[in-house]
Protein backbone atom coordinates (compact mmCIF):
# COMPACT_ATOMS: atom_id res chain seq x y z
CA UNK A 1 0.00 0.00 0.00
CA UNK A 2 2.96 2.42 0.79
CA UNK A 3 3.86 1.98 -2.57
CA UNK A 4 0.95 3.78 -4.18
CA UNK A 5 1.58 6.13 -1.48
CA UNK A 6 5.40 7.14 -2.44
CA UNK A 7 4.21 6.90 -6.23
CA UNK A 8 1.78 10.02 -5.92
CA UNK A 9 4.75 11.56 -3.40
CA UNK A 10 6.95 11.37 -6.85
CA UNK A 11 4.25 12.37 -8.97
CA UNK A 12 3.15 15.65 -7.29
CA UNK A 13 7.28 16.03 -6.11
CA UNK A 14 6.00 16.10 -2.68
CA UNK A 15 8.87 14.87 0.60
CA UNK A 16 7.58 12.89 3.57
CA UNK A 17 8.08 16.28 6.12
CA UNK A 18 6.03 18.02 3.48
CA UNK A 19 3.06 15.20 3.84
CA UNK A 20 3.46 14.74 7.27
CA UNK A 21 3.03 18.37 7.71
CA UNK A 22 0.42 19.27 5.35
CA UNK A 23 -1.96 16.09 6.57
CA UNK A 24 -0.87 16.17 10.61
CA UNK A 25 0.18 12.81 10.07
CA UNK A 26 3.36 11.99 11.62
CA UNK A 27 6.63 11.28 9.67
CA UNK A 28 7.30 8.68 11.94
CA UNK A 29 3.72 7.05 11.37
CA UNK A 30 4.48 7.07 7.85
CA UNK A 31 7.72 5.22 8.21
CA UNK A 32 6.07 2.97 9.72
CA UNK A 33 3.66 2.48 7.51
CA UNK A 34 6.25 2.30 5.25
CA UNK A 35 8.44 -0.74 7.28
CA UNK A 36 5.00 -2.49 7.54
CA UNK A 37 5.25 -1.90 11.41
CA UNK A 38 1.79 -0.63 11.55
CA UNK A 39 -1.05 -0.96 9.61
CA UNK A 40 -2.70 2.33 8.43
CA UNK A 41 -5.86 3.77 9.99
CA UNK A 42 -8.71 4.77 7.97
CA UNK A 43 -9.32 8.07 9.04
CA UNK A 44 -5.25 9.18 8.16
CA UNK A 45 -5.89 7.29 4.65
CA UNK A 46 -8.49 9.65 3.75
CA UNK A 47 -6.33 12.59 4.62
CA UNK A 48 -3.88 11.68 2.23
CA UNK A 49 -6.26 10.69 -0.39
CA UNK A 50 -7.92 13.67 0.07
CA UNK A 51 -4.23 15.67 -0.14
CA UNK A 52 -3.68 13.68 -3.64
CA UNK A 53 -6.83 13.83 -4.96
CA UNK A 54 -7.23 10.04 -5.42
CA UNK A 55 -10.23 7.80 -3.68
CA UNK A 56 -8.71 5.72 -1.06
CA UNK A 57 -9.32 2.57 -2.64
CA UNK A 58 -6.52 3.42 -4.90
CA UNK A 59 -4.28 3.91 -1.53
CA UNK A 60 -5.28 -0.12 -0.52
CA UNK A 61 -4.86 -1.08 -4.33
CA UNK A 62 -8.43 -1.88 -4.69
CA UNK A 63 -8.86 0.92 -7.61
CA UNK A 64 -6.89 1.43 -10.35
CA UNK A 65 -5.71 4.46 -11.31
CA UNK A 66 -8.06 5.02 -14.63
CA UNK A 67 -6.58 8.76 -15.52
CA UNK A 68 -3.65 11.15 -14.51
CA UNK A 69 -3.65 11.80 -10.48
CA UNK A 70 -4.50 15.67 -10.39
CA UNK A 71 -1.41 17.86 -9.39
CA UNK A 72 -2.53 19.09 -5.65
CA UNK A 73 -4.57 21.84 -5.68
CA UNK A 74 -4.47 25.05 -3.11
CA UNK A 75 -6.29 27.92 -3.31
CA UNK A 76 -4.52 31.16 -2.68
CA UNK A 77 -5.58 35.04 -2.98
CA UNK A 78 -3.57 37.69 -3.37
CA UNK A 79 -3.39 38.98 0.35
CA UNK A 80 -1.32 35.45 0.35
CA UNK A 81 1.60 36.87 -1.40
CA UNK A 82 4.81 38.11 0.59
CA UNK A 83 8.09 38.70 -0.25
CA UNK A 84 9.30 40.26 2.83
CA UNK A 85 11.18 36.93 4.09
CA UNK A 86 12.74 36.76 0.84
CA UNK A 87 16.68 37.76 1.88
CA UNK A 88 18.08 37.74 -1.68
CA UNK A 89 16.22 37.73 -5.40
CA UNK A 90 18.13 37.35 -8.48
CA UNK A 91 17.64 38.32 -12.09
CA UNK A 92 19.90 36.19 -14.24
CA UNK A 93 23.37 37.11 -12.40
CA UNK A 94 21.61 40.49 -10.68
CA UNK A 95 20.73 40.92 -7.64
CA UNK A 96 17.11 42.57 -7.18
CA UNK A 97 16.75 44.99 -5.18
CA UNK A 98 14.10 45.58 -2.20
CA UNK A 99 11.80 48.23 -4.98
CA UNK A 100 12.37 45.73 -7.42
CA UNK A 101 11.37 42.92 -5.32
CA UNK A 102 8.22 44.96 -4.25
CA UNK A 103 7.50 45.06 -7.56
CA UNK A 104 7.75 41.86 -8.58
CA UNK A 105 5.20 41.36 -5.61
CA UNK A 106 3.02 43.19 -6.61
CA UNK A 107 2.86 41.86 -9.96
CA UNK A 108 2.33 38.54 -8.65
CA UNK A 109 -0.57 39.77 -6.74
CA UNK A 110 -1.72 41.19 -9.58
CA UNK A 111 -1.70 38.06 -11.96
CA UNK A 112 -3.33 36.75 -8.81
CA UNK A 113 -5.88 39.43 -8.15
CA UNK A 114 -6.78 39.19 -12.22
CA UNK A 115 -7.29 35.19 -12.37
CA UNK A 116 -9.26 35.57 -9.29
CA UNK A 117 -12.42 37.67 -11.07
CA UNK A 118 -11.80 35.08 -14.06
CA UNK A 119 -12.49 32.18 -11.79
CA UNK A 120 -15.22 32.97 -9.90
CA UNK A 121 -13.31 34.43 -7.13
CA UNK A 122 -11.24 31.49 -6.77
CA UNK A 123 -7.69 30.56 -7.87
CA UNK A 124 -6.44 27.25 -8.11
CA UNK A 125 -2.88 26.54 -9.23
Amino acid sequence: MFERIEQLMRENNVSAYKLSKETGIAQSTLSSWKNQNKIPRVDLLQKIADFFGVEIGYLTGKLDKTKETPKIQRKIDASTVNLKNVKVMFYGDYELTEQEKKMVENVIKGVISSRKDERNKKIII
